[in-house]
């Protein structure tokens, strides 16, 4: 028998064997297993399965086989000029529309010392490709990475590869950057999987197992322009920022069931800073509130995910008012307050900077954070929600962060996980016209001859709090300029959309599939977009490597009363020629020169309670009657 070095199940009756230089496929479960037809004699070391039918072997040589019939046949690709030197032995395939296609793959792996039989060191490489025969490309990895051996991606964004040295590599972006986790371990990581998306495993060759965490929950910490008073009250925070708690997306639930509704028991928590002060408050929604209901806060002061160092609180509020911060000196220095209402109950905490490790609070400060609300109901034995993992306290747990943000935000693909921007350019230049460009990794507005010939669509997805909450003041859409020609006085206007589009499909003459724009190219003034410019920039002469910028300030506060109608932005040029070539969402590079939104804004005020007259003891006057 042939070595067999992994065997993967796609399901229950489905799976595949992989051998040196043999792959085997079953349709019963593993009773039976057939001899797959195999292109070439090299090792199948790791499968892949983005599907069913698609997937692919990492076959410890420079390229990778690929199947498209179920495992029945397997080719072989090798491409010589992108992969020389190159050895594979982990391999990662996604599909990720769900229509049994093989849509991004990755090979990761090391340069090969092929007189010694072993991998040079500090070589790791990680290819990425998006096709079963595309040559792909290395992404970027950090400086002298030692060999990689294993991959596993949750979804398009986030993965983790590991390898020699005890290396773990993280990342959100698709693998556009990767970053570094320390680990306690120096051994080979041979393997990695996860039983949820925040809790991972694995194997070392020295015999260890290793538990690692993905990220939680963040709160954001915003200011705002008036003071905060401890009290109980709710009507001097501003709108803005909460973070929703309740059974359906705790991290962990503990008590029978049936579980409660939410309005039986959730929660909404906010956060407030100033430079001396973090403030925090809970709505808790409770249809019984008992004098032992409480809220547990774990708040990690300084961010190093260790328990018990410096700056580390352990806060316990009860609904009868009785609270606990670990000490006689910190209850007495953190500010508290309950109050009930008709819906339940409110907590309110400040917080010294001081008990939190810090000298003073600044924009860009992050605090790991854990939360545990308990109801203490008689009749149903209570329930307890969990912000993240099983425990409030766990070595190590998963933390949430308390992320102190300011009143300003930035919308960018893959910073802090935001994959809401979409753009496509618009193209009747050396084409017909009809090939979309919702994929590429860059994007063109040119002008010639008195006439567009590539108009550049893209949309921001807007949170919701924003239109809600909040007053925006300045919105700005960056664009990083990779290259252009420009002529003295070359025009970009940016306009507001007034139609619908698909960025896969959006074409010259469409803007989806069998739906015309009014005038090809989006440019039909009061149908495809607002006819009044939002911004006009004027393009410095042959641009390279810079930043545009405009104020769409407009825009976003139109989308802030109409949410239904943000339809993203046309950039459109004019006056004199030439176009320029900027990234695109979709960049693979540095995902810091992708398209960006930065927003400015104030937080609504909450209503101030209309103060409630005091009675006024009424005057009886009667007559006076003699006798």
């Amino acid at each position: 028998w042939p070595w067999l070095y992994d065997v993967e199940m796609v399901d229950i009756m489905n799976g595949h064997a992989a051998a040196n230089p043999y792959m085997f496929y079953t349709f019963d479960g593993g009773q039976t297993w057939q001899e797959s037809s195999v292109v070439g004699n090299t090792a199948n070391v790791e499968i892949a399965m983005a599907s069913q039918y698609e997937g692919w072997t990492a076959q410890r040589n420079l390229g990778h086989r690929f199947t498209t019939s179920a495992g029945k046949h397997w080719n072989r690709f090798m491409p010589y000029d992108e992969h020389q030197g190159l050895f594979f032995f982990g391999v990662e395939t996604l599909d990720v529309n769900q229509d049994g296609g093989l849509d991004m793959g990755w090979l990761v792996g090391c340069s090969w010392n092929r007189p010694e039989e072993r991998c040079y060191p500090n070589t790791g490489v990680v290819f990425f490709a998006q096709g079963n025969e595309d040559p792909g490309y290395a992404q970027p990895l950090p400086p002298d990475t030692p060999p990689l051996y294993t991959i596993t991606m949750l979804d398009s964004r986030r993965g983790w590869i590991g390898g020699e040295e005890g290396v773990l590599l993280y990342t959100d972006t698709g693998g556009a950057t990767w970053r570094r986790v320390d680990v306690a371990t120096s051994a080979l990581i041979t393997d990695i999987a996860f039983y949820k998306t925040k809790i991972g495993f694995a194997t070392t060759y020295a015999g260890e197992i290793l538990r690692f965490r993905g990220p939680g929950r963040n709160l954001s910490g915003f200011t705002q322009s008036t003071t905060i008073q401890v009290d109980g009250e709710t009507w001097d925070w501003h709108y803005g920022g909460a973070l929703y708690l309740d059974v359906a997306n705790a991290g962990a639930v503990q008590g029978d069931e049936p579980y409660p509704q939410p309005e039986q028991l959730s929660a909404n928590f906010y956060a407030r800073w100033t430079g001396e002060m973090l403030y925090l408050m809970a709505e808790i929604a409770d249809d019984v509130v008992g004098a032992e209901d409480g809220v547990w806060f774990a708040l990690d002061g300084l961010n190093d995910e260790i328990w018990g160092n410096e700056g580390d609180l352990l806060l316990h509020l009860r609904a009868d008012g009785e609270f606990d911060a670990g000490s006689p000196e910190a209850n007495a220095a953190i500010a508290h307050a309950v109050r009930t209402n008709e819906t339940g109950w409110v907590l309110e905490l400040g917080i010294p900077v001081a008990w939190l490790g810090r000298n003073a609070f600044v924009q860009g400060d992050q605090m790991g954070l854990n939360i545990q609300v308990d109801d203490v109901d008689s009749t149903d034995g209570g329930h307890t929600l969990l912000l993240e993992d099983r425990q409030l306290l766990g070595n190590p747990a998963i933390w949430g962060e308390i992320q102190l943000v300011g009143n300003t935000f930035l919308l960018q693909n893959g910073v802090r996980e935001y994959q809401g921007a979409t753009d496509t350019y618009l193209s009747i230049w050396n084409e017909d016209g009809w090939t979309p460009h919702g994929d590429d990794e860059s994007l063109i507005v040119r002008y010639t001859s008195g006439r567009a010939f590539n108009n550049t669509l893209i949309r921001f997805e807007m949170p919701a709090w924003l239109h809600q909450d909040a007053t925006v003041t300045d919105a700005r859409l960056g664009l990083h300029v990779v290259m252009g020609v420009a002529d003295p006085n070359f025009k970009i206007a940016a306009y507001r959309l007034l139609k619908p589009w698909n960025p896969e499909t959006a074409v010259w003459y469409r803007s989806d599939t069998d739906i015309p724009w009014g005038k090809p190219g989006a440019m039909q003034p009061g149908v495809d977009f607002d006819p009044q410019p939002l911004d006009v920039v004027t393009v410095p002469e042959n641009p390279r490597n810079l930043w545009l910028e405009w104020d769409i300030s407009d825009a976003v506060t139109y989308w802030g009363e109409h949410p239904d109608e943000n339809y993203g932005i046309l950039l459109m040029g004019g006056e004199a020629r030439r176009d320029i070539t900027v990234y695109s969402s979709d960049y693979n590079g540095d995902i810091m020169l992708r398209p960006k939104l930065q927003v400015d804004f104030i937080l609504n005020p909450r209503p101030t309670p209309t103060p409630t007259p005091t009675p006024q003891p009424e005057k009886l006057y009667m007559p006076l009657i003699r006798r």
